[in-house]
């Protein structure tokens, strides 16, 4: 088996958005980072980890189909290899469904949100699956009706606005970003792309829903 890959992303908190549609597992992935705070660094981020569920329940959730519930979110500081992990339930004052009504598509047909960076040329700049969307959110092609694209992308981008508001006196600093891999080692049986070595991360400054359903086979299970 190949050697598990340690991923050490200056400043970054890795979020996984934990829920089920229709009781399939559904997973997100969010990085954030963490900087210029005045307290410990384990402290800051418990308190960070603590508000993160809220900001997606009140942002994200209620433009997903009805199907979605919500679980909480587990979490790692990639800022070093002995960063702490742990893992947060939902906030019980905030919406743990799906808030749009009417017939789902299945489970593996999303909005994609498309990242804005400013990341190098050679760098990604990022993307995000959001499901379960409306059978009237798209057309036979796959086409996604203008009050979808409204929908996900005002969704994404309050999220990306509440994230940088949970910068206080003692989170100076919080973003949502996109972490890249800045470095890669010779190439070898595990990696014929060589095992990246060193990581770095670019702020999401927009977001956009494209303009076609997307889909993930991972999904179907």
């Amino acid at each position: 088996m190949p050697e598990p890959l340690v991923v050490i992303a200056p400043t970054i908190v890795r979020f996984t958005m934990q829920g089920d549609i229709a009781g399939r597992n559904c997973y997100n992935l969010v990085d954030v980072s963490l900087d210029e705070f005045v307290v410990s660094r384990e402290t800051a981020v418990s308190d960070l980890a603590g508000r993160m569920p809220k900001v997606w329940q009140t942002t994200i959730v209620g433009a997903l189909g009805g199907w979605y519930t919500f679980h909480g979110a587990s979490w790692m500081d990639l800022d070093s290899e002995d960063g702490i992990t742990g893992f947060q339930g939902p906030d019980l004052s905030s919406p743990v469904l799906g808030g749009t009504g009417g017939s789902l598509h299945t489970p593996n047909t999303a909005a994609l949100i498309h990242k804005q960076t400013s990341s190098r040329r050679n760098a990604r700049n990022g993307r995000m699956y959001l499901s379960p969307i409306l059978e009237t959110d798209c057309d036979d092609g796959g086409v996604l009706s203008t009050g979808c694209k409204t929908r996900f992308t005002n969704a994404a981008a309050a999220f990306r606005t509440a994230v940088i508001a949970l910068g206080t006196p003692v989170l100076a600093s919080v973003a949502w970003r996109v972490v890249h891999v800045e470095s890669k080692g010779e190439p070898d049986e595990d990696f014929p792309g060589g095992r990246p070595l060193t990581w770095n991360s670019s702020t999401v400054s927009g977001v956009t829903c494209d303009a076609k359903a997307a889909t993930q086979r991972r999904r179907m299970r």
